[in-house]
């Protein structure tokens, strides 16, 4: 089907979205208030959500492929979007949360320590890398290898 089919209709349905044909361009239609359901020219459909953010710009938000996420589905899950943006609350996207992931994995004492014995590995013997590798694991790590090593205390 072609979107074009697609302008006397009021209310659009599954069956609609599954037979909606690709086109040369991307395109998108809109299922509800800020909900999308976008084409790409290869074929894949997904879900999208359009939203200012604090700044008042446009963002988009995919929020799943179809038909693994079906209209209701996605209706659903947009306006949990809409009600967290409402609370103020941040919208993050995949990236974002995989880089905040990645930071607090830096932060913590462990990666810092693991790095740290990385480049003394070209210096020193293995037998002392074996046991410094040991003792730094047994005294410090077991404590406070989890811990920010930004908000560890001298005391500490």
């Amino acid at each position: 089907m072609k979107r074009t089919a697609l302008n006397g209709i009021k209310q659009i349905k599954d069956t609609h979205l599954y037979n909606l044909e690709s086109e040369d361009k991307e395109y998108r239609i809109s299922c509800d208030v800020g909900l999308y359901f976008r084409v790409s020219p290869k074929g894949k459909k997904s879900w999208q959500v359009r939203f200012k953010d604090e700044i008042g710009k446009w963002k988009w938000h995919s929020i799943g492929a179809y038909p693994e996420l079906s209209l209701v589905q996605a209706k659903l899950e947009a306006s949990t979007i809409f009600l967290k943006l409402q609370q103020k609350e941040k919208k993050l996207t995949k990236k974002q949360i995989e880089l905040q992931k990645v930071e607090e994995q830096q932060l913590n004492l462990k990666s810092l320590m693991c790095g740290w014995l990385d480049t003394k590995k070209t210096t020193w013997a293995k037998i002392t890398i074996k046991k410094e590798t040991q003792s730094i694991g047994k005294r410090i790590l077991s404590v406070f290898g989890d811990l920010d090593f930004t908000k560890i205390l001298p005391q500490q």
